[in-house]
């Protein structure tokens, strides 16, 4: 039995960890100290992990998990190149006291664990930026921090560079993250580990990173220093969860039976409070699971499904791994219990769920506790750490009320802390100079007040209730803060002295602020629509931020002339005293915007109006100047619309949808416009089923970008004459890189224009040989002056070009080849409408505008997703299929298919008449000369699992894979060819489509398994091979660590389609796809024969020197 301490660690303040830790010394000092010790002692014990939505690598969800070994190769192998390739400075023994900081931008996912622990292996003090910064409060923070760097994500290059354009002679050096293949492919080598210049006791207090305030103020954040002891010294390592204090389930459990703590689930970004939880459980040895937020909008579905697949990836005696501890902010637990019983039975089977960061609702708080979910309240700050906490393992309060009530146990708390009181029984929460942590001091003792008051329990002394801030700062649900001034000032200073006595904000705890406005004497504020409207254009004017805006005019109550405004003896204004005194206002106004209240003025907006008030409300909220712009189609979300205004717009529509009409809390992101968020009040209106037909909205996009194409007007001159000029977009993915290669190898190209999500030309530049690099392409300086690559937005008209760059271009171009696509297999069709469906028509308007004597060709890389649901033929011909129903449900097919359809109308009704074509793509395998295959990829997976099995599935299947540059070289000689040549398959009157795919099946599975097995013996090792069902059951039963058995990931699918209750004609094969027109056009198509074993013997020995293949 350990003798470690039983308590929580999720809940363990700091007080009470430095009682524990006198007594069992842990003796971690800094967070490298940490890696290093852990990954000696535990090294493929799993720490972190992240849920993965499905993707072309999958269909189904999976889990990345991450051991201690792993994070340490991983974030070695980083600073490495970091400080190899980009200079990045390193700490040195000569140079050993110098602290220096480096910018960190990046999204909260793995990529961030691993960059924030790189910059710390090398010295330095990573300043962790919240991408809701400001260009400015960027600028500002790296300043302040006397920061070299800046390393960002591609996902916040705009950010990044606007950031560093504003430096004004200050030397920052910006350095893009590169992409996680730098350490993943190295993640299972030894690695030379990189020397300190300081030992972990001297490490222990310096600065571990920076977090930052919101600048809520100034406009500017300010830095907090973080030390390394902060994360570790002070921390507890409390490995283990008791019984005891928590409920016993299962049959046969002893009270106090010690078992491994559970995991954490925190939904909180890793650059605010995610890092606490982060360290918190790394510190206990415990596993902490990580939301996806960089590829899923945070809602109660996409919570529910990360939590899912990781309780149904592993048995319950599997508790470590299992989720016990959801951590959360008020806002998410409000999405999870609006969402209903399946959320809330979620919550029910935690060990504990908390909350932080801003106040949760009384009646939310005990709606929860009394469903019998286990809610705790956490408070602590970026200065002093884990402060209080509501865990309780006594009786003394009534579950119902306990969970907002914090402990100041004198025990523990009460060594450290201490309530002083202010006034009418409130006491602020002072901090004693002997806390652990201590990051600000702002009393003559040397302590620091935080300003957090509280009530005590009327009788429970040690329970203490927040209730308000001593100073003037708003917490809202959502964790934001702001101060209430940089409101009052702007209504107050619109409005005048004349016309305004007073302004107060209210709306601690709530979605979105209100404010009170006291009128002079006789004075005339205006009312309803013409008031609101004047506040409105106040807080715009003046530079309110979003979220402290008022959310709507409910929320601007007139009171009296002669009401009374509580002040201080200086003429302050008392708020928390204002609150009280007008509660009774205050939740009238919230039951009114939120529409629990119709009151007398209460509108319920006709069918005929609603599409008009709708545009009202939704263009009052998307700020000043982006209005004009918005119409009534446009995605809301790319103007600008978070979930915080999301939200608020719900709460506005309500009010005038009617009675009954319900809105669920994700509307907006369900119908993210004007038009379909009118559809749906309709319809909800009717009691008619609100869930969109999907094949409607896709025929209604066909509609919508396949009718009204330009008329091309004809030049003298061809634009193919001096050689062509092709554009190509996708050249980032691995058929573009290919395809761009085999362009600028053939003499009749003068130039290949690559159109690239990047923030600059050299960004755009940079990300081209990156992707060429990765595939072992290898092109000549002489061919490389023929290319150029430029930073684009397909999703504009002039394709985010500028007008000159567009004008160019379209003067250029001969061919366009559109490869590029978003390969995510959870978005929605819509998601893909802007920047995608849009974005090929916009393409297409390019090629019509060329001012030759023809348009420019243009060809669409579709997929075979797109006609294998529905009435499938016994063999897919090469053409457009009319019915929707051929894509499926998935957005990334029906987008494909969306696509297809455009084409097929510019062919018919627009100058692209044999001019337009579409590729549509089977299943691409490994280049022939350097057999590079994603090693993520199903199939490569599968060949993986034989390191963890040593066992292959003897599958009956064909295998119609076709080598990527054959892919690429067809595509090319098709789209160069002098004409389309005469379709035998299809009508002259349809759009040409060619089958980029195998359409020899002579090689079966059962002869790659016996190559595969030749090949291994020539390296000493055996393969068994045995029936599917048995392989699925070996799987399920091997390392369950994806870090080290990584074709675990795939578990799910493959038990769905070869496992014991796989349903019959799961696994089979797809039909054949007919190749006529493909084999016509392309002498590649031609001579493409079954999969060849030189070629998968080549594939092989590629994972093998890649380290895929441990052989």
């Amino acid at each position: 039995m350990p003798t470690t301490p039983v308590y929580p660690y999720f809940a363990t303040t700091l007080s009470r960890a430095a009682h524990i830790n006198t007594s069992n010394p842990h003796s971690i000092h800094s967070l490298n100290h940490l890696l290093a010790s852990r990954s000696h002692t535990s090294p493929h014990l799993p720490i972190l992990g992240i849920p993965v939505p499905p993707s072309p690598k999958s269909a189904v969800w999976t889990l990345e998990t991450y051991t201690w070994l792993d994070i340490l190769h991983a974030s070695h192998t980083l600073a490495r190149w970091l400080h190899s390739e980009f200079n990045l400075p390193r700490r040195t023994k000569e140079h050993a006291g110098r602290e220096m900081s480096v910018g960190l931008l990046c999204p909260s996912n793995v990529e961030f664990v691993v960059a924030w622990l790189a910059c710390m292996r090398l010295g330095l003090a990573p300043v962790l930026l919240a991408p809701q910064c400001t260009p400015e409060a960027v600028g500002g923070l790296l300043r302040q921090t006397k920061a070299t760097h800046l390393l960002w994500h591609a996902c916040y290059a705009g950010l990044a560079h606007a950031a560093l354009e504003g430096q004004d002679g200050v030397d920052i050096v910006g350095v893009e993250m590169p992409a996680p293949t730098v350490w993943k492919t190295r993640i299972e080598e030894e690695v030379e580990v990189i020397d300190m210049a300081l030992s972990p006791e001297e490490e222990s207090e310096t600065t571990a990173f920076y977090f930052h305030t919101s600048g809520t103020t100034t406009g500017i954040p300010s830095p907090i220093k973080h030390l390394h002891a902060w994360s570790t010294l002070v921390q507890p390592s409390l490995p283990y969860a008791s019984t005891t204090n928590l409920p016993v389930t299962g049959e046969g459990e002893e009270e106090g039976r010690l078992v491994k703590a559970p995991a954490v689930f925190t939904t909180t970004p890793l650059y605010h409070g995610g890092t606490a939880d982060l360290t918190r459980s790394m510190m206990s040895d415990g596993m902490l699971w990580l939301f996806p937020a960089d590829v899923l909008p945070i809602t109660a579905n996409n919570i529910l499904q990360c939590v899912e697949t990781i309780q149904s990836s592993y048995a319950p005696q599997e508790e470590r791994m299992r989720v016990g501890y959801f951590s959360a902010v008020p806002y998410v637990l409000q999405l999870l219990w609006d969402a209903g019983a399946e959320a809330r039975t979620m919550l029910a089977s935690m060990d504990l769920v908390s909350f932080g960061g801003a106040p949760l609702a009384k009646d939310l708080g005990t709606a929860i506790t009394r469903s019998g979910i286990r809610l705790i309240s956490k408070y602590g700050s970026a200065e002093c750490g884990f402060l209080l906490c509501s865990y309780r393992d006594d009786d003394a309060l009534d579950p119902e009320e306990g969970w907002g009530f914090v402990r100041l146990d004198p025990t523990y708390e009460g060594r450290y802390l201490r309530m002083e009181e202010r006034d009418e029984g409130r006491f602020e929460l002072i901090v004693d100079p002997s806390y652990p942590q201590l990051g600000k001091v702002n009393r003559e003792d040397g302590g620091y007040a935080t300003a957090d008051l509280y009530e005590r329990h009327p009788t429970v002394g040690d329970a203490w209730l927040h209730v308000g801030r001593a100073d003037s700062v708003v917490a809202l649900v959502s964790g934001k803060k702001f101060e209430p001034a940089v409101v009052e000032d702007a209504v107050r200073g619109w409005f005048g002295k004349c016309v305004v006595r007073d302004v107060v904000v209210f709306g601690v705890g709530r979605m979105c602020p209100g404010v009170f406005v006291v009128p002079a004497e006789d004075s005339d504020l205006g009312e309803g629509e013409e008031l609101w409207e004047r506040v409105r254009r106040a807080m715009e004017l003046w530079g309110v931020p979003k979220h402290a805006r008022v959310g709507g005019k409910e929320l601007v109550v007139v009171l009296g002339p002669d009401a009374e405004i509580a002040t201080s003896s200086k003429g302050t204004l008392l708020r928390p005293q204002i609150w009280k005194r007008y509660e009774k206002e205050i939740e009238e106004a919230y039951a009114r915007f939120d529409g629990r209240s119709g009151g007398d003025d209460a509108e319920i907006v006709s069918d005929a109006d609603l599409m008009g008030w709708v545009r009202n409300v939704v263009t009052s909220g998307v700020g000043v100047g982006k209005e004009k712009d918005l119409g009534d189609d446009s995605d809301l979300f790319a103007f600008g619309v978070d979930s915080i205004m999301a939200t608020r717009l719900r709460a506005q529509l309500l009010r005038g949808a009617g009675d009954g009409v319900r809105l669920g809390m994700n509307v907006v992101y369900d119908h993210p416009s004007i038009k379909k968020l009118t559809e749906h009040i309709l319809r909800s209106r009717r009691g008619e089923e609100v869930v969109e037909g999907k094949e409607q909205v896709m025929l209604e996009m066909v509609e919508k970008y396949g009718s009204g194409f330009l008329a091309h007007e004809a030049g003298d001159e061809s634009t193919e004459e001096d050689g062509e000029v092709i554009v190509v977009t996708g050249a980032t993915g691995a058929l573009g890189a290919h395809v761009v290669s085999l362009l600028l190898s053939n003499s009749g190209v003068r130039k290949v224009v690559c159109l690239v999500r990047a923030s600059s030309t050299l960004n755009a530049l940079e990300r081209v040989r990156a992707s060429l690099k990765a595939r072992k392409i290898n092109i000549s300086d002489v061919d490389l002056e023929r290319l150029e690559c430029l930073p684009a937005k397909l999703g504009e008209k002039n394709l985010g070009l500028g007008d000159d760059g567009y004008e160019k271009l379209r003067k250029e171009a001969s061919c366009v080849i559109h490869a590029a696509w978003a390969v995510n297999f959870v978005a929605a069709l819509e998601s893909f409408e802007n920047d995608h469906i849009a974005g090929a028509r916009h393409l297409i308007d390019l090629c019509l505008s060329s001012p030759g004597k023809q348009p420019a060709k243009f060809f669409f890389c579709s997929s075979g997703c797109t006609v294998l649901s529905g009435d499938v033929p016994s063999t897919i011909p090469e053409r457009v299929v009319e019915h929707p129903s051929s894509a499926g449900s998935m957005g990334y097919a029906q987008s494909k298919w969306v696509t297809e359809r455009i084409c097929a109308a510019a062919h018919s009704s627009s100058s692209l008449h044999n001019r337009i074509g579409i590729f549509r793509l089977g299943q691409l395998s490994a280049d022939t000369r350097e057999g590079v295959w994603n090693e993520q990829e199903a199939i490569p997976l599968m060949f993986k699992s034989v390191d963890s099995v040593g066992a292959l599935p003897a599958l009956e299947e064909g295998c119609a894979w076709l080598p990527i540059d054959i892919a690429a070289r067809a595509i090319v000689e098709i789209a160069l060819g002098a004409g389309f040549g005469r379709r035998a398959s299809q009508d002259e009157e349809s759009v040409p489509v060619w089958h980029i795919t195998n359409a020899h099946m002579e090689t079966r599975w059962e002869d790659v398994l016996g190559w595969f097995k030749s090949w291994l013996e020539e390296h000493n090792r055996t393969l068994d091979i045995i029936d599917p069902a048995a392989w699925v059951r070996l799987l399920a039963e091997s390392e369950p660590d994806e870090s080290v058995n990584p074709s675990r990931k795939l578990l799910g699918m493959w038990q769905t389609a070869y496992g014991d209750s796989a349903a019959e004609g799961q696994g089979g094969e797809e039909p054949p796809f007919e190749v006529i027109m493909a084999e016509r056009d392309s002498a590649a198509m031609r001579v493409v024969g079954r999969v060849r074993e030189d070629v998968m013997k080549r594939t092989f020995e590629s994972w093998r020197k890649s380290g895929f293949l441990r052989v």
